[in-house]
């Protein structure tokens, strides 16, 4: 060990010495056999911490210790079944495109993501992440049956996040990072990241109870063409219980404004001037305009979204690590007004602007080693123009809003997971103009998850 440099040269000579004086001098003979086996517990002791100390004094230098590396890789079996009976419609986005409503699919979908967290200095992090995906869907899923092509590979995240003080952090600067926000999939789809700038603070004001308070400003589009540039602004403050991790209470009260996001009808004769109002990328559900005075069909929204959102939850510990935790999330367009609306349209349009989610689930917090398991049931209304339908959640009735659904889950963590969902959907319309649509899906899956 001296000569690979493990040990120093002294500690070497002593170590010697020593085993020399109590087993080379005959005094091992007068040595009980407990006290002999104490004598060299003592030298593996010793010597292992010093080891040790000699490994953490080369390497608390090196770049590469500050460095994270992490993954995960998800391959998924789903399910859509539909009603036969169903009206066909078509994509809001692709007006030319008539979308599957009657036809069962079955899919094998994939998603892929590995990240980078790089401690630059105390309190300043670097991170980045590349996934499956397009430039076109914020989900990092990709459906697999393409003639064997090669699935494309986005940046999908890349932040800088400085945390000054402990109860202090800034995220982005310009990057793109995770969701700030105390959210539900109601109004937030859980795989979306933020471009933009965000700021968290909080702030304990006794040793159970404490405030938070996060606010952001998030680009949405660089349409180049207008100053008028399509952003997303939005605070979220709250209160925060524990008590000895057997009793938590988190709630949050958020307002999220969308600017510049309502459709603008083209000037004849200047078509094609205010295209940039049609937004790049929507589901299906929100009330939509034809801003295309020609023959052809071009929609953007027709109402403008303010929603104001009341996130909480309660979480008893008392039966750790089996946890029972009780979700409740309310939402409401303050931004939709019925006269813009009937005047963008050129139709009476009911007001429909509220959503709401109430559930519970019970088992392990998080799924993190052999046999954890998680069950939840989870019931959720969202009405057709409560929330901007890009961004909620891409699994929830196929995508967009205007839906009632009942959840079931439930989770087995082993070296593979495996979750089963069902999923019970009355739908009444699915986006203006109108379209009948008659659906009782059920959606399997299968998942398959590995991480590192």
């Amino acid at each position: 060990m001296r000569v690979i440099g493990v040990i120093t040269p002294d500690y070497a000579t002593k170590l010697d010495e020593f085993y020399r004086e109590k087993f080379l001098s005959g005094a091992v003979t007068t040595v009980p056999e407990n006290k002999e086996q104490d004598y060299i517990d003592q030298i593996r002791k010793n010597t292992a911490w010093e080891i040790d100390e000699k490994i953490h004094n080369q390497l608390k230098g090196e770049w590469w210790q500050n460095v994270h590396l992490s993954g995960d890789i998800r391959l998924r079996y789903q399910g859509d079944y539909y009603d036969k009976n169903n009206a066909t419609f078509i994509q809001p986005s692709n007006p030319t495109q008539i979308m599957d409503s009657t036809v069962n699919q079955n899919l094998f979908r994939l998603r892929f993501r590995l990240d980078v967290n790089d401690k630059l200095a105390d309190g300043l992090e670097m991170g980045a992440g590349i996934a499956t995906g397009t430039t076109s869907n914020p989900s990092q899923n990709v459906t697999l049956g393409d003639s064997y092509n090669n699935q494309s590979i986005v940046l999908y995240k890349a932040f800088l996040k400085w945390s000054p003080t402990s109860n202090l952090t800034l995220w982005g600067g310009g990057g793109r990072f995770v969701n700030p926000w105390f959210y539900t999939d109601l109004v937030w789809y859980p795989d979306l990241n933020f471009d933009g700038i965000a700021v968290q603070y909080s702030q304990q004001l006794a040793p159970d109870w404490g405030l938070f308070f996060t606010a952001g400003a998030f680009p949405l589009e660089d349409t180049q063409v207008t100053v008028k540039k399509k952003w997303l602004f939005g605070g979220q403050t709250g209160f925060k219980y524990n008590h000895l991790d057997q009793l938590c209470a988190k709630v949050g009260v958020a307002f999220y404004d969308y600017e510049h996001t309502v459709g603008i009808v083209n000037n004849p004769a200047e078509p094609g001037l205010t295209n940039w109002t049609a937004p790049q990328f929507q589901q299906k559900g929100n009330t939509l305009m034809d801003i295309d005075p020609s023959s052809a069909i071009l929609t953007a929204y027709a109402s403008k979204f303010r929603e104001l959102n009341v996130t909480g939850s309660l979480d008893l510990g008392y039966w750790h690590p089996t946890h029972v935790i009780l979700i409740g999330d309310y939402v409401n367009n303050l931004g939709f007004n019925q006269n813009e609306v009937n005047a963008n349209t050129g139709s009476i349009v009911p007001k429909q602007t509220i959503g709401y989610l109430l559930g519970f689930t019970v088992g392990n917090q998080t799924m993190q080693k052999f046999a954890d398991w998680k069950a939840l049931l989870f019931y959720k209304y969202l009405q057709s123009d409560a929330v901007m339908d890009a961004y909620t959640d891409q699994d929830f009735h196929l995508g967009g809003d205007k839906r009632q659904r009942v959840d079931n889950w439930r989770r087995l963590r082993a070296d593979q997971e495996c979750m089963a969902k069902g999923q019970v959907v009355h739908r009444e319309r699915n986006f203006r103009p109108p379209s009948g649509y008659r659906c009782l899906p059920i959606r399997r899956k299968c998942q398959v998850l590995g991480r590192s």
